[in-house]
């Protein structure tokens, strides 16, 4: 398991480590690093030998309105968003073959890609959904 601000993926894998009866380790990583991203899969390398599934499943938001965003807020939903999963994934597929074996990645996305996320931040969208609401009755 790799975390950045989740502590609690600490004893998350111990329990699974412990239902499981496997092997289960939390490692700390910015996913906007390439650099912290090289130093943890190859720590994941040297103590595992090897793996064989990548889940990139991270993502910040910032929750300012687009027409105030700062550059560096845009920056950092770039650099974890875009960035951290292409390196990840890359480093994985780079692993993989030098593993001389396959392995898996899995991309997942936001759930607001399933969902109608409604931002509080933008109250204008909200008389809209009340009148949907209310005439749909």
């Amino acid at each position: 398991m790799i975390y950045n601000s989740s502590p609690s993926a600490i004893e998350r894998a111990k329990e699974t480590a412990d239902e499981y009866g496997v092997k289960v380790v939390a490692k700390k990583c910015d996913v906007g690093s390439y650099a912290d991203i090289h130093r943890v899969f190859d720590e994941v390398t040297s103590e595992f030998g090897s793996y064989d599934i990548l889940v990139a499943n991270s993502g910040v938001q910032q929750n300012n309105p687009c027409l105030t965003l700062k550059p560096e807020e845009w920056e950092a939903i770039i650099r974890v968003n875009y960035s951290g999963v292409f390196y990840c994934a890359q480093k994985a597929a780079q692993d993989f073959k030098s593993f001389g074996k396959p392995g898996n990645i899995i991309v997942t996305a936001s759930m607001s890609g399933v969902i109608v996320n409604v931002s509080t931040l933008f109250p204008s969208h909200m008389p809209r959904e009340r009148e949907r609401a209310r005439t749909s009755r």
